[in-house]
C-alpha cells in the first residue's frame, strides 16, 4: 500500500454555508498536513486559498512542483512531463486551459485525450479559471502518482496523502473496507479504485475532476483495452525488439543530465525485463 506520499492536497466546500469559509478551517487543514511531514527535510506550503477551497502541498527540497500563471488562469504541475522544456510546458497548459474552459465540452474532450496519449509523464495538473473560479484537476494516462478522494454533500477532499484524507473526514466517517483489506492480504494490492476505507477512493488514471459552481464531476477520459491484441500474429523477436526500443526511449526521457541516475534491480519481473 502506498504510504509516505508527498504532493498536493485540496479541500473544497461547495454546499453547506457553515463550511464554505476555508479560511476558518485553514489551521485545521494545515495541522492535518503534518501527517505528511515525515522528517525535517519536508515542508508544507499553501498554493491557493479562496473562500471555498484550499490547495496546499507537502514535499522535500527539490520535489517537482511547477507553477504557471497569467491573467486567465493559475496552474500547478506536480510530477514530470518529460522531454518538454519550460516554454513548451507553459504552451501545453495554455492549450489545456482553453480546451477545459470551452463550453463545447464534447468537442474538446477528444483534444484532451489525444494530448494525454501523446504526453509521456507522471503528473497531476491543477488549473484554476480566474474568471469563473472553476477548478480542474487532471492526471496522466497511467495514474502513476496515487491520488485519493472523498466526496459528500459538503464538497470534496483530494490528496496524495491517504492519511490526510482520513484525518480531515474524522473518525466517524472512517469505516474500513473489509473486501479491500482481504484483497491486499491475498494479492499484495487493492483492486480497482478501492482503498482501506469504504468512502475513500483512488482517482483512476486519465481522470478529469471539475469543480464548477458547487457541482463536482469526475470524468474517466480514457481506458486501455488490453483485450485488443493488434500484434498477436507478429514474430516474437520483432515484438521483443519493439518493446526494447520503447523501453530505451522511456529511459532516455527520464534520465537526468544534471543528476546521478540510479537503476534499482529488485529481482522481480520488472528487473528481468531490464
Amino acid at each position: 500500500y502506498n504510504i509516505d506520499m508527498p504532493g498536493i492536497s485540496l479541500i473544497c466546500h461547495t454546499h453547506r454555508p457553515d463550511l464554505s469559509d476555508a479560511t476558518a478551517k485553514r489551521d485545521d487543514v494545515l495541522k492535518c498536513l503534518d501527517s505528511a511531514i515525515y522528517d525535517e527535510s519536508y515542508v508544507k506550503n499553501v498554493l491557493l486559498h479562496k473562500d471555498s477551497y484550499l490547495l496546499a502541498y507537502t514535499g522535500y527540497r527539490g520535489y517537482p512542483i511547477e507553477i504557471f500563471e497569467n491573467d486567465n488562469f493559475w496552474s500547478c504541475i506536480e510530477g514530470r512531463i518529460y522531454k518538454k522544456d519550460t516554454s513548451q510546458r507553459r504552451d501545453q497548459i495554455t492549450d489545456l486551459f482553453e480546451w477545459l474552459s470551452n463550453s463545447d465540452w464534447t468537442g474538446q474532450k477528444n483534444k484532451i485525450i489525444d494530448w494525454l496519449l501523446k504526453t509521456d509523464g507522471d503528473f497531476i495538473l491543477v488549473i484554476l479559471d480566474k474568471s469563473t473560479n472553476d477548478l480542474f484537476l487532471l492526471n496522466d494516462l497511467l495514474g502513476r502518482l496515487p491520488l485519493y478522494y472523498y466526496v459528500d454533500q459538503t464538497g470534496i477532499i483530494l490528496s496524495r496523502e491517504f492519511q490526510f484524507v482520513s484525518k480531515i473526514i474524522g473518525e466517524k466517517n472512517n469505516k474500513f473496507d473489509k473486501m479491500a483489506i482481504a484483497q491486499f492480504l491475498l494479492l499484495g494490492f487493492v483492486l480497482g479504485n478501492r482503498t482501506f476505507l469504504n468512502n475513500v477512493q483512488r482517482i483512476e488514471p486519465a481522470t478529469l475532476v471539475k469543480i464548477n459552481k458547487g457541482k463536482i464531476t469526475l470524468n474517466k477520459l480514457y481506458s486501455f483495452n488490453f483485450e485488443n491484441k493488434r500484434w498477436l500474429g507478429d514474430d516474437v523477436n520483432k515484438t521483443a525488439e519493439n518493446l526494447a526500443s520503447l523501453f530505451c526511449k522511456a529511459c532516455e526521457n527520464r534520465a537526468s543530465k544534471n543528476n546521478k541516475n540510479i537503476v534499482s534491480l529488485s529481482g522481480g519481473f520488472d528487473s528481468r525485463s531490464i
